[in-house]
């Protein structure tokens, strides 16, 4: 089972701002989810943030 980033960890691990994240995840480079827990909010694939 894969581990799952909150934005604010997927931002500080990538060293990028929530645009270029965004992009990535809309290239289909970086698997996102919605969070189960709040449904606004999204996880992003940790296996896809080196």
């Amino acid at each position: 089972m894969s581990e799952w980033l909150t934005r604010e960890e997927a931002l500080a691990r990538l060293k990028v701002r929530p645009q270029t994240l965004y992009a990535y995840v809309s290239r289909g480079r970086i698997g996102m989810r919605p969070d189960g827990a709040d449904p606004r909010r999204s996880q992003y694939r940790a296996d896809d943030i080196a």
